[in-house]
C-alpha cells in the first residue's frame, strides 16, 4: 500500500503533468517565430563550452540543445556528473522538468531552482567525456548530495536498499502497465537517446580492446517498470566471435548484479565447448569465472563496468556486438 508521502508525490506530479499536456495541446506551432541564432546574433553572445577535465564529479551542467533529439531542442536539459568508471566513462543523470519525483528512480534534491529539484537516476547513462563536451557548468552537487544520488541509482538499478532518510525523497513505484508515467519515461529516454547512441558508438569504435564487454549502467522504461513490479532489471547483450574457422555467438546476461555468459555455435545455436578452459576477467586481471561446458559460472559485476573474455591459451577473444 502506498504511503501518504508517495500519494502526495504522485498527486502533485500528475497535476504538473496534466498542466503541461494541456499547454502542449494549445500551442500553435505555426505562430511561433523562429529565432535567428546565426553567427553575429545570439550565437556570439553564448560563452564557449566548459571543458570536461580533472575531477569533475558533482558538476551540474546545461547541455547544448544541438545534440538533443530534434523533438526536444526547445528544452533546457541539465545533468549531473555522479561518478566515473575506469577513467574513461562518466555516469551522468538528467534533471526532471517537473518539481516532484515521478517514480522510485527520481530523487528530490532539496534545491529551490525548479530545473534542479528532481534528478532522474533511472535515466542515468555511462558516457565518454566527448558525448557531453557541448555543455556549460552551472553549479555543483555537494559531496553528500552526490552520494545520496548514487544511493538512489544503485537502488533502482541493482536493488540495493535505500537509506531511510531518502525514502520520502523518491517517487512511488509504477504498479499498472497503463500508468501514464510510462509514457513520460519513454519521452525522457528519447530525449537522451542521442547521447546513449554516442556512448554505444564510442564503445564499439574506440581504441578500447575488442574483447571488452561494457556493462552500461542505465535503466530503460521497460526495465524500470519491471523493477517497480518487483522483477529484476536485466542487461542483455550478444556478440559474434571467431575461433579458428568456427563462428560463435557469446550471450551476456546480467540480472541485477549477477552475470553469466553462454557460448553458442553460430550455425546451430547449441552450446559450444570451443572456449572451455578459458575464463572471464574483470579489472586488474581478476578471474571472475572459468568457462566450462559452453558457459561461465555466475559472477558478480557490482563493482565494475567491463569484463574481458579469454580462450584456453589466455588469448583475448575479439567480439563484434550484434545489433538488436
Amino acid at each position: 500500500m502506498a504511503t501518504d508521502t508517495e500519494k502526495n508525490h504522485l498527486q502533485k506530479w500528475l497535476t504538473e503533468r496534466s498542466l503541461e499536456l494541456t499547454l502542449r495541446s494549445t500551442v500553435d506551432e505555426e505562430a511561433v517565430t523562429p529565432v535567428d541564432s546565426s553567427e553575429g546574433n545570439l550565437a556570439s553572445l553564448v560563452n564557449e563550452y566548459d571543458p570536461i577535465q580533472g575531477a569533475n564529479w558533482g558538476e551540474i551542467r546545461l547541455l547544448s540543445s544541438k545534440i538533443l533529439h530534434a523533438d526536444y531542442r526547445h528544452r533546457d536539459v541539465y545533468f549531473a556528473i555522479l561518478a566515473g568508471w575506469d577513467d574513461e566513462l562518466l555516469l551522468i543523470a538528467p534533471f526532471s522538468r517537473y518539481s516532484t519525483p515521478a517514480t522510485q528512480g527520481e530523487w528530490l534534491t532539496g534545491r529551490k531552482d525548479t530545473s534542479l529539484r528532481v534528478l532522474n537516476l533511472w535515466n542515468a547513462h555511462s558516457v565518454p567525456a566527448s558525448a557531453i563536451q557541448t555543455s556549460w557548468i552551472v553549479d555543483h552537487l555537494s559531496e553528500v548530495d552526490r552520494l545520496h544520488a548514487l544511493d538512489v541509482f544503485w537502488h533502482v538499478t541493482m536493488g540495493d536498499p535505500l537509506q531511510n532518510e531518502l525514502i520520502d525523497r523518491v517517487g512511488p513505484p509504477i504498479i499498472h502497465s497503463h500508468d501514464p508515467r510510462i509514457d513520460y519515461q519513454e519521452e525522457e529516454v528519447t530525449l537522451m537517446s542521442p547521447i546513449a547512441k554516442m556512448a554505444i558508438t564510442w564503445a564499439e569504435e574506440s581504441h578500447e580492446p575488442k574483447n571488452v564487454i561494457y556493462i552500461f549502467r542505465e535503466t530503460l522504461p521497460t526495465a524500470m517498470a519491471a523493477k517497480d513490479f518487483d522483477e529484476p532489471a536485466t542487461n542483455d547483450q550478444s556478440f559474434k566471435a571467431s575461433l579458428g574457422k568456427a563462428n560463435l555467438i557469446l550471450h551476456f546476461l546480467c540480472t541485477t548484479n549477477v552475470a553469466t555468459i553462454s557460448i553458442l555455435d553460430a550455425s546451430t545455436l547449441n552450446l559450444s565447448t570451443l572456449l572451455d578452459g578459458g575464463c572471464i576477467k574483470g579489472p586488474n586481471d581478476k578471474i571472475l569465472s572459468d568457462i566450462s561446458q559452453g558457459s561461465s559460472q555466475s559472477f558478480d559485476v557490482t563493482d565494475f563496468d567491463q569484463i574481458e573474455i579469454f580462450d584456453a591459451e589466455g588469448i583475448p577473444v575479439d567480439l563484434e556486438p550484434i545489433e538488436e
